[in-house]
């Protein structure tokens, strides 16, 4: 039976079973309660009470098998001796020494302060004694209690752990962690580097060892050689209370006061994978044998049940070269890629490769159009091209003369816009209608219902009548490259994106409306929500932004990333943000900003990333080549989860299914 705990400073202790989070046993405490343990066979339960009392109860039948009475409130309690003894701290300065089997008191050593965490040794034959407010650790033999050594720090132990041959013990302090050799009690080394006191230590399999402060910090280290091997640090916004370490040792979690759990995965150095949900600090973080669930308890009065293994981002396929974009169909039955191995792909959602559809040089752009019937694409091989999706036929070339940067469906026909400053409008069946020069190299284009905008290397936009290529403005402001352009869907408002760390939004009649200043290098994509209400930014120095567009405001700053975000998108509904950096694609809640996913699992630095129509699945392409997708279950909308829900219930067997 595999379980988990739940006790709180409510009256009472709860096991529930990991894998279906059925309650399992509700025991009855009467009085809060300090902690609760396993023995190391499993059936039975130890919890620790303010009430003076520790209890041990089966935990098949819920029987309770014995009740050990302290002089007051009991702080801790462990077992010991492969489970033959337990041990309990309490606050009337005693630590006591029981049969676990009889429930006799065998025997009690006088403390000079509460005895507020025990900690006993790989072997059992040792515990180690923490004290309120005492600079010194002290270790007991088991059963007979003799004091084997005091371990002297300089200031009061706030917490130890033995590594697991028992060789080492490590204490810990205000600033300093203290390695003690277990066979002589001399000590090794000081870990030096905290800048306040350390909250916790544990050890992983291989002899590493993590602590937490409240200077929101944690700290791996060798304490065989004393050297600090990493500082995780800049990701809790408050002090560190509990670490564990997975069973394989290629994760470390840390909780902290900010309510949050975070994921530290192997190799050290990349941002942690949050676990968010707890309304107060979490306080205590544990992995499963198995390393396959973890369990966090927090302040709130809950415990929380988490998969650690983390979500991935699953292959489609792969083109030869940089993938430059990826979408759904409208349908969401098929992807399109296209890259810089000139080709745009099509892919079934099984990943199977429908239709290849070629230039002869890289693809720059390739979308769906014509309500899915279509994908028109644009290529360095100085064509536009239409093709239809059913059977992969090429409908009608379009050709521009130089290497095609933005192909767009508008209106009257098709919009071209090119590397040598022009921008076309031909016929549906591939006759040139108008031809403008911009006057430098044409880097962006939208479209709206009858105008048409370019962007280009020398910081200006233009906008022309789509139906004859009169120019109607020339927008000046931004002082480099256009990188992005984007209309909101009723047309009215057009964002710009540019090298020069600003986007800006301006009317539809050429009138500037507000500069958004905030990133601090390039903008590499724009991009409007549903109702136009808001604009999502990429940028190069890491972060992507949400904005009001109405006042240009930054309603949220969305930073995750190490380096350059190179794509925002919002969903189809408006409730999620996704962003593609340089090593993960990530998913954002947009009422509040907040991280739901980081999602690794594909080589190459992220390049492009978008919704499906369904706003539940998303697609993203990598520098490598890989097209990949994720689909977030949580994402759907009410009815979908309630749906999941009763499923749920259902399978569990309880009411609502």
């Amino acid at each position: 039976m595999r379980c988990g705990l739940h006790s709180s400073h409510d009256v009472g202790v709860r096991l529930f079973r990991t894998g279906s989070h059925q309650l399992v046993q509700a025991f009855n405490v009467r009085a809060p309660v300090a902690s609760v343990v396993f023995s190391p066979d499993g059936r039975k339960l130890l919890a620790a009470s303010r009430d003076g009392r520790a209890l041990v109860w089966d935990t098949s039948t819920g029987t309770l098998l014995h009740t050990f009475p302290n002089g007051a409130a009991v702080l801790d309690a462990v077992f010991a001796g492969q489970g033959s003894l337990v041990v309990t701290g309490s606050a009337d300065k005693a630590l006591r020494i029981w049969d676990a089997s009889s429930g006799v008191l065998l025997h009690t050593v006088a403390e000079s302060h509460a005895v507020k965490t025990l900690v006993v040794s790989p072997d059992g034959s040792l515990v180690v004694v923490v004290a309120a407010g005492d600079p010194v650790a002290r270790v007991y033999s088991l059963p007979s209690g003799d004091l084997v050594a005091p371990l002297t720090q300089q200031a009061e132990v706030t917490a130890a752990a033995f590594n697991f041959s028992g060789g080492l013990l490590v204490t810990t302090g205000r600033r300093n962690g203290y390695v003690w050799n277990t066979q002589t009690w001399e000590l090794k080394h000081l870990l030096v580097g905290h800048d306040a006191a350390i909250t916790d230590v544990v050890f992983a399999a291989d002899g590493r060892a993590v602590t937490t402060s409240i200077d929101s910090s944690a700290r791996v280290w060798n304490p065989e050689t004393g050297d600090l091997l990493f500082t995780l640090l800049g990701q809790h916004q408050q002090k560190v209370l509990a670490a564990a370490i997975s069973p394989d040792g290629t994760q470390i979690v840390t909780a902290s006061a900010d309510r949050t759990a975070r994921d530290w995965k192997a190799p050290l150095g990349s941002t942690p994978t949050v676990f968010a949900g707890h309304t107060g600090g979490v306080n205590g973080v544990s992995f499963s044998r198995d390393g396959r669930l973890l369990l966090t308890a927090s302040d709130d009065g809950t415990a929380r049940l988490w998969n650690p293994v983390l979500p991935a981002l699953l292959p489609f396929g792969a083109q030869t070269g940089a993938v430059t974009t990826t979408s759904y169909s409208p349908d969401g039955r098929l992807v399109l890629s296209a890259g810089a191995d000139g080709t745009a792909r099509l892919w079934g959602l099984d990943g199977k490769l429908r239709r290849t559809l070629p230039h002869t040089a890289r693809v720059n752009q390739a979308a769906f159009v014509s309500g899915g019937r279509e994908v028109l694409t644009a290529s360095d091989d100085g064509t536009a091209k239409l093709w239809r999706v059913s059977d992969g036929a090429l409908l009608v070339s379009f050709p521009h003369g130089a290497p095609v940067r933005a192909a767009l469906l508008g209106a009257d026909g098709i919009v071209t816009a090119g590397a040598d400053g022009a921008v076309k409008l031909w016929t549906r069946a591939g006759r040139l209608v108008w031809s403008q020069a911009q006057g430098s190299p044409i880097a962006a284009a939208a479209v709206n219902a009858t105008i048409v905008a370019t962007g280009a290397a020398d910081g200006t936009i233009r906008v022309w009548r789509e139906r004859d290529g009169v120019l109607l403005h020339t927008l000046q402001g931004h002082t480099a490259a256009i990188t992005s352009l984007t209309f909101s869907r009723d047309g009215t408002v057009l964002a710009s994106g540019s090298s020069d760390d600003t986007a800006r939004l301006w009317s539809s009649d050429g009138a500037p409306l507000h500069v958004l200043a905030g990133h601090t290098f390039g903008v590499t994509s724009v991009a409007f929500n549903f109702d136009g209400t808001r604009l999502v930014t990429a940028s190069v120095d890491g972060d992507a932004r949400i904005w009001n567009v109405a006042t240009g405001r930054t309603v949220h700053r969305l930073s995750f990333h190490v380096s350059t975000v190179s794509q925002a998108a919002f969903s189809p509904d408006g409730r999620w943000v996704v962003t593609a950096g340089p090593t993960a694609a990530a998913i954002w809640q947009v009422r509040t900003g907040r991280l739901l996913y980081d999602l690794h699992g594909t080589s190459g630095q992220l390049l492009t990333a978008a919704f499906a129509t369904d706003s539940r699945r998303i697609v993203v392409g990598t520098s490598t080549g890989n097209v990949a997708g994720f689909n977030c279950t949580v994402c759907a909308g009410t009815p979908a989860l309630l749906a999941q829900a009763r499923a749920a219930l259902r399978g569990l067997g309880l009411p609502g299914g």
